[in-house]
Order: structure tokens, then C-alpha cells, then sequence
């Protein structure tokens, strides 16, 4: 059986030493010193474990299949359309949060009750939130 050292492995490739080295490790073989490697070992490292690659490549269509039977039946939105969703949300709680001092001002400086001001802050926490989720 022929055995090839990582520098005789990149002239007959011909790619760099490095190259082989980075692909033989990502496989998990040692490329220490006076290390060599069978033809075996250097192709799957180079081209890659055929039914590895097989199996990936299934479970990324399989995925991909998934992904858009998802987007059919509404489970999925894409992230442009999620982003436009929830800036305008966040456009209605700031426009509201903008808003508080001039609403709240007057009503919470006529209460002197603790318990009324709570109240009032509630309820203004309550309409922004309704504001928020009616904001489409």
C-alpha cells in the first residue's frame, strides 16, 4: 500500500501543503511530522466522503422542502416582512412613549394618591400596548 507524506500528497494533488494539512485535520487526521497517508485517507479528505456528502445534501433539500412547506401554510413569514410588522409596532409604542409627558403630566400632578397614580399609569400602559398589537 502506497503512503504518501503531506508533501508528496500536494505535488501529486497539486495544491499546497497547507491545503492537504487544513483537509486532513477537518477529518480528524494527524499531520504531524513523518505522518503519511493512504490514497484512501488524502481522497476523502480532498473530495469528501461520497454517502457523507449524499446524506447532507438529502437532509438539505429535505430541509428546504420543509422551510417552504412551512412559508404555504402561513407558519413563516420572511424577516423583511417581520421586520416592517414589528417596526411599525415599535413606531406606535415610541410615537406613544413620546407622547407621555404631555398626557400624563397633568393628571398625575392633580393626584396626590400613590395608589390613583399607579392607576393612571396602568391604564396608559395598557392603551399603548393595545395601540402596539392594533398597529399593523
Amino acid at each position: 500500500m502506497t503512503k504518501f507524506s503531506v508533501t508528496k500528497a500536494a505535488v501529486e494533488l497539486g495544491v499546497s501543503k497547507e491545503t492537504v494539512r487544513r483537509r486532513l485535520t477537518e477529518i480528524g487526521i494527524k499531520t504531524g511530522k513523518g505522518e503519511t497517508f493512504t490514497l484512501r485517507q488524502l481522497f476523502e479528505a480532498m473530495a469528501g466522503d461520497p454517502r457523507r456528502e449524499l446524506t447532507r445534501l438529502r437532509k438539505a433539500q429535505a430541509d428546504g422542502e420543509q422551510r417552504k412547506n412551512r412559508v404555504a401554510d402561513g407558519e413563516l413569514i420572511e424577516a423583511e416582512i417581520a421586520l416592517q410588522i414589528y417596526g411599525r409596532k415599535l413606531q406606535a409604542i415610541c410615537q406613544r412613549l413620546d407622547s407621555q409627558p404631555a398626557l400624563l403630566d397633568s393628571r398625575l400632578a392633580s393626584e396626590s394618591d400613590p395608589a390613583k397614580c399607579r392607576q393612571i399609569l396602568a391604564e396608559y400602559n395598557e392603551q399603548t400596548k393595545a395601540e402596539a398589537r392594533a398597529a399593523q
